[in-house]
């Protein structure tokens, strides 16, 4: 039976390399290539309002979602301030929590676990909800090549 849990962010530390386990399975790469995003996920430790929730078998993590508030300075956050307004950016950013991975094995997919992952997880950092146009327009642009 698959359970979700809570994690700090010490328990993402530990546990990182088997998110990135559950990467390389959901996203069909080598694990070397999931390996090398370590570095990435290490940097989002200290993200301010980091949230982690994981989809555990037992012990053994089938699932992951988290994220953070975005800020100037980080990627996502600046990819989309290029596609907006400076009225929508001071608008909608301020605030904006991004959700950055929620990968599921193959195995586990299929049964709504993503949805589970990612309901516990803010949209915002307020009760504001996110205007859909920009971000289907910032992500249309963001391809699978389009970021790290």
């Amino acid at each position: 039976m698959t359970t979700i849990a809570t994690w700090d962010r010490d328990t993402l530390a530990r546990r990182r390399d088997d998110l990135l386990a559950v990467y390389a399975e959901a996203m069909q790469v080598s694990p070397a290539s999931a390996k090398n995003r370590r570095q990435i996920l290490s940097s989002h430790l200290d993200r301010k309002g980091l949230q982690v929730v994981a989809a555990l078998d037992d012990d053994e993590l089938v699932g992951i979602g988290y994220g953070y508030l975005g800020a100037p300075g980080q990627w996502w956050h600046d990819q989309v301030r290029e596609v907006l307004s400076i009225e929508a950016s001071l608008t909608w950013l301020d605030g904006a929590f991004e959700v950055f991975e929620f990968p599921v094995r193959p195995a586990a997919q299929g049964r709504g676990l993503g949805r589970r992952l990612l309901a516990p997880l803010p949209e915002r950092a307020d009760s504001r909800p996110p205007p859909p146009r920009w971000w289907a327009r910032a992500a249309g642009r963001c391809g699978p090549t389009g970021g790290p």
